[in-house]
């Protein structure tokens, strides 16, 4: 059998937190099975172990927990009580449901550089474009720029880094008639173009970083946009 050095050496962990019959007695580690610190861990029974670790870390080694979790959140409220609750209605209650954007709010909480200022057209459509999102919507748009689908307490005018909207340069650049192709630093496109109109907005979730082509009309800078949060959620591609 070929043993995986690189994964686990037998059917223990090192006590985490969560784990709490290792955690509390003070053990050394927390057996995945019985007698798990005396199976080693191989091809044969890798898949096996893993299965044993989501457990650990998601079923049975968190069972104390939970239970401890229901019984003190039912001396507040009765558990019984949410039982008419959906998932998603739980979440709203608990969460909240966001926030309603205007123009002029996100105007006054993003920044804009590299080519746009708040004057800029392609910027101007943004901003409408965000404020008619619905609560879905909205979510996926926060996901697709800030790696969270809800904001900090403050609204999106509390996000650090501030939400930064830059220009991206298009990707077809217009031919040119002289010797030197033409510079895509010196092109204005304040006003949107049809060269980016094939392009799709991309985004560094690490600092709220919106890479904005200069679209040429509004119609169009939303179907793109719309695109990109519904179908490009966890796409490095548009990173």
């Amino acid at each position: 059998m070929l043993a995986l050095d690189c994964v686990a050496s037998t059917f223990s962990v090192k006590p985490m937190p969560l784990l709490s019959r290792a955690a509390a007695a003070g053990d050394p580690s927390y057996e995945l099975c019985a007698g798990g610190s005396d199976v080693a861990v191989d091809s044969s029974n890798l898949v096996r172990y893993i299965r044993a670790v989501v457990d650990a870390s998601l079923g049975a080694g968190i069972q104390a927990q939970m239970a401890a979790f229901r019984e003190g959140f039912n001396e507040v409220f009765s558990m019984s009580a949410l039982e008419v609750f959906r998932d998603d209605e739980m979440e709203v209650l608990l969460c909240g449901a966001g926030e309603h954007w205007t123009p002029q709010q996100l105007a006054d909480s993003m920044k804009f550089d590299h080519g746009y200022t708040a004057q800029s057209a392609p910027v101007r459509h943004l901003l409408e474009i965000l404020s008619e999102l619905d609560t879905s919507d909205q979510r996926r748009f926060l996901r697709f720029v800030t790696g969270c689908p809800r904001l900090p307490p403050g609204g999106i005018a509390a996000l650090q880094p501030r939400l930064t909207v830059v220009r991206k340069h298009p990707s077809q650049l217009p031919a040119s008639d002289g010797p030197t192709p033409t510079s895509a630093a010196s092109s204005d496109w304040s006003n949107g173009t049809p060269l980016a109109d094939g392009d799709l907005p991309s985004v560094m979730t690490c600092a709220n970083y919106i890479k904005l082509p200069p679209y040429s009309c509004k119609d169009v800078m939303r179907d793109r946009i719309m695109f990109a949060i519904r179908e490009g959620q966890g796409s490095f591609d548009l990173s």
